[in-house]
């Protein structure tokens, strides 16, 4: 298997806005199957471990009593100088970090 940096990066979701209380990412993993991950987001960064993301990836948001809020989309490379793309609910995708 190839490290993270070159066949798809793991995602930072960076939560600006910190009213929203879980994000869910849904895209294609490295093995080029979609998949789903939602995690809780307390704090500003949350780090999604477990898929190297490639492509597309949709980012959905919750706000309080888990109510849709937002669809954004972040836009992952296959190949990257770190392990880690950061995206941002405010500023959108922030690159390598």
């Amino acid at each position: 298997m190839e490290p993270a940096g070159v066949d798809g990066q793991q995602i930072v979701f960076v939560n600006d806005l910190r009213f929203v209380i879980m994000a869910c990412l849904t895209g294609v993993n490295q093995e080029g199957k979609t998949v789903t991950d939602c995690r809780i987001t307390p704090d500003r960064i949350t780090r999604f471990t477990g898929w190297r993301w490639v492509g597309t990836v949709t980012v959905s948001q919750y706000i309080s009593g888990l109510m849709y809020f937002t669809t954004q989309y972040a836009h992952v490379p296959r190949a990257s100088l770190t392990d880690w793309w950061c995206f941002s609910n405010v500023f959108g995708d922030l690159g390598p970090c």
